[in-house]
Formats: structure tokens, sequence, C-alpha cells
């Protein structure tokens, strides 16, 4: 879910510089390259989606735990080398 969250906001970043059709077909070139990567299906994870949009209590989980990964990930990033 996180990638597939970065995967819209590259999406968002080039579309601003893009014709509609372009974008359409970049984003979901990203989301199959996804899929792909991590061996599921469209349809696999579009079940497991619905899944979770009628099951609020784990869908808010879900959106914590990916809100965990991302400051985590923004703080090491954000880490200056060692001098």
């Amino acid at each position: 879910m996180l990638d597939i969250m970065k995967a819209d906001e590259h999406y968002i970043k080039i579309s601003l510089k893009d014709t509609l059709q372009k974008m359409q077909d970049e984003n979901f070139r990203l989301y199959d390259q996804l899929f792909r990567s991590y061996g599921v299906t469209k349809e696999q994870f579009y079940t497991s989606y619905k899944y979770y949009e009628a099951h609020p209590i784990e869908f808010r989980e879900l959106i914590d735990s990916i809100d965990v990964t991302i400051a985590k990930e923004r703080k090491k990033s954000n880490k200056l080398p060692s001098q």
C-alpha cells in the first residue's frame, strides 16, 4: 500500500508536465510494476483493498502503520552523514 501511495505521488509530479494519456499510461505502468514486484495481481490487490474499505478499523490500522513507516523513512533520509 505504501508503494502504491508513492507511485501516486510520482504520478502527480509527472502529471504536471505531461498529457493526460501519457500520465495514465505511466500510472498504469507503475502499478503493474509494483504488483509484479510483490507477486500479486491487480485483482488480488483490489480485492484486498475492498476488504479494507469494508472494515474501517483494520483500514485505520493499515494507514497508521503506513504513517509510521513514512515517518521512519523521512527521519532516516533527513539524517546528516557523520563527519
